[in-house]
């Protein structure tokens, strides 16, 4: 059973979010095994992974056969808070096994996840590689934002009033006023759509790198 209380977001009042509680016991085994079927909603190396429409018609699917009453975005989350317990359980018997201590986990979806293990490496590695190049910025768009308050390089003007109290327009080259445009266009998206819009613009970055050497 599946219960749906209207809330308002607290980031955007204007879009009303919805909060729903899950109290089938075989709701998350059934989740489970619904993305497992659609390969696109965690495989990286899936041709479709890189296509919303795709992963959105996938995620339309799984809400379908359990008659989920939310939207992608909420089924996104039910999934994702899933898969992070998971993480986190493997990480917490991990350090367990270093210190000498070995012991099963008690959470009863636990072995039922174990099947996306090799798609959870190849996802690590791929953060891995982000927070090389980008200085751990994954999430925090610190150094962007310093750069469009700094006015670091010539050549564009960005009037930005709410930083510089004096009013004064704020310089940037072609290339930092792309950067604070792709930052501004990654905030209005969700949050599984944010992530993967970083995971291929690093792919992109990559490929461009081998290309050129």
């Amino acid at each position: 059973m599946i219960d749906r209380q209207s809330v308002e977001s607290p980031a955007r009042k204007e879009h009303p979010d919805v909060q729903l509680t899950v109290t089938d016991p075989s709701f998350g085994t059934n989740l489970i095994e619904e993305v497992r079927s659609h390969p696109c909603l965690f495989d990286i190396r899936d041709p479709k992974y890189r296509h919303s429409e795709c992963r959105n018609q996938a995620w339309n699917s799984v809400i379908a056969h359990l008659n989920y009453p939310g939207d992608v975005n909420s089924i996104y989350k039910q999934w994702k808070k899933i898969r992070d317990r998971y993480v986190r359980e493997k990480r917490r018997l991990r350090m367990q096994r270093d210190n000498g201590v070995h012991d099963d986990s008690t959470w009863d979806l636990f072995p039922q996840m174990a099947w996306i293990d090799p798609y959870l490496d190849e996802r690590a590695q791929l953060l891995r590689q982000v927070k090389r190049k980008h200085d751990e910025e994954l999430s925090d768009y610190g150094e962007l934002d310093d750069m469009v308050r700094s006015g670091s390089g010539l050549g564009f003007m960005v009037h930005d009033k709410g930083r510089n109290e004096g009013g004064a327009d704020v310089l940037l080259d072609g290339d930092s006023a792309f950067a604070a445009s792709a930052v501004s266009d990654l905030r209005t998206l969700p949050e599984h759509a944010r992530a993967i819009a970083k995971a291929q613009i690093e792919a992109i970055f990559d490929s461009c790198v081998k290309t050129v050497f």
